[in-house]
């Protein structure tokens, strides 16, 4: 019906949402990620993250990973700390969290993994790209 239901103003010049938890959405910035939580109607996490492009959240909503062309950003949300940054040289492709919160990720050539406290490997070396879902 084209009728507006809550307007936010934000400081910063947002150019794209992701989708967030239960009850929050997520507002980019050029160098920024801005956790919006709508209930108190207000930014609940604030942290300098650029180029980040989409997110993946893991099973029960507490944390995210952020990613973009080459780096991965995995966020908690319940303490708003950056649990680890990682840093890819070729471009990553998808991104996806099992039921147990291991990050599994894909880049051209391999099948990766994280955990939390920022410790990741090769799992397998790919002939040709995946897209996990």
């Amino acid at each position: 019906d084209n009728t507006i239901f809550r307007t936010i103003s934000c400081s910063p010049k947002v150019c794209r949402l992701l989708a967030g938890s239960l009850g929050t959405f997520l507002m980019v910035s050029a160098e920024k990620v801005f956790i919006y939580d709508l209930q108190q109607d207000k930014i609940t996490f604030e942290y300098d993250t650029p180029s980040v492009k989409y997110v993946s959240w893991n099973l029960d909503g507490t944390k995210a990973a952020l990613y973009g062309k080459h780096s991965i950003y995995v966020i908690d949300r319940r303490s708003s700390n950056v649990l680890c940054n990682i840093r890819e040289t070729v471009n990553i492709k998808s991104v996806v969290w099992d039921a147990r919160g291991i990050l599994f990720y894909t880049n051209s050539n391999h099948l990766k993994y994280s955990l939390h406290n920022g410790d990741s490997g090769v799992i397998c070396t790919m002939q040709v790209p995946a897209y996990l879902i």
